[in-house]
C-alpha cells in the first residue's frame, strides 16, 4: 500500500513538473512596470505561469493591448459562479487561444480567437457591438486564455485535463 502510495506521489509530481518547490507562483514585472503574480498550471504537461483575472475589471482588460505573449505565459480567469460565458477580443493586438474549463479542470471547449482590431475613429458602442463572440458550450467559473496558436500545438481537446494547484486559494480570492 505504501508503494502504491509513493508511486502515485512521483507520478503526480512528475506531470506537475517536478518537485513541489517549482510549483509555486512567481513574480514579474508587466509592460507598465507593475510587479504581477503568476501562478503555474501545467497542460498537456507542458507548464505554464498564468496572471490572474479574479475581479471585474481585470477580467474586462484580460489580455489586451499586448503585443505579444512567450508562448509558456497566459491569463487564468476565475469567476464566482459556473455560468455560460462569451468572450471578445476587446483592443487586442495578438491573437489569443482560450479554453473554457469546469471546476474539476476538464476542458469543456477552446478557440482560436483572431484579431479584431478597431476601426480608425470608430465609436465605442459600434466596435463593441461588431466584435465576435467566443462562447463557451456549457457553464464555467474558469477560463485560460494562452498565445494563439498553443492550442493547436498542445493537442489540447475537450475531455482533456488541466493541473492548476493554487485554484483553490484563487478561488478565495475571486471578487
Amino acid at each position: 500500500m505504501a508503494h502504491r502510495m509513493m508511486l502515485t506521489v512521483l507520478i503526480s509530481l512528475s506531470l506537475l513538473g517536478g518537485c513541489s518547490e517549482n510549483l509555486g507562483p512567481i513574480t514579474e514585472t508587466n509592460a507598465k512596470g507593475e510587479v504581477v503574480e503568476l501562478v503555474p498550471a501545467v497542460i498537456k504537461g507542458k507548464k505554464f505561469y498564468l496572471e490572474t483575472a479574479l475581479d471585474q475589471e481585470t477580467r474586462i482588460l484580460g489580455l489586451s493591448h499586448r503585443e505579444n505573449l512567450d508562448s509558456d505565459r497566459g491569463m487564468v480567469f476565475i469567476f464566482p459562479t459556473a455560468e455560460s460565458r462569451l468572450f471578445v477580443m476587446r483592443d487586442c493586438l495578438m491573437p489569443i487561444d482560450i479554453i473554457f474549463l469546469t471546476d474539476n479542470l476538464r476542458v469543456i471547449n477552446t478557440h482560436a480567437m483572431q484579431l479584431d482590431p478597431r476601426k480608425p475613429r470608430e465609436p465605442d458602442m459600434q466596435y463593441e457591438r461588431r466584435l465576435k463572440r467566443y462562447a463557451s458550450i456549457g457553464k464555467c467559473s474558469i477560463v485560460i486564455e494562452l498565445a494563439g496558436g498553443r492550442i493547436e500545438e498542445l493537442g489540447l481537446k475537450p475531455g482533456d485535463t488541466v493541473s492548476l494547484p493554487s485554484l483553490e486559494s484563487l478561488k478565495e480570492q475571486v471578487e
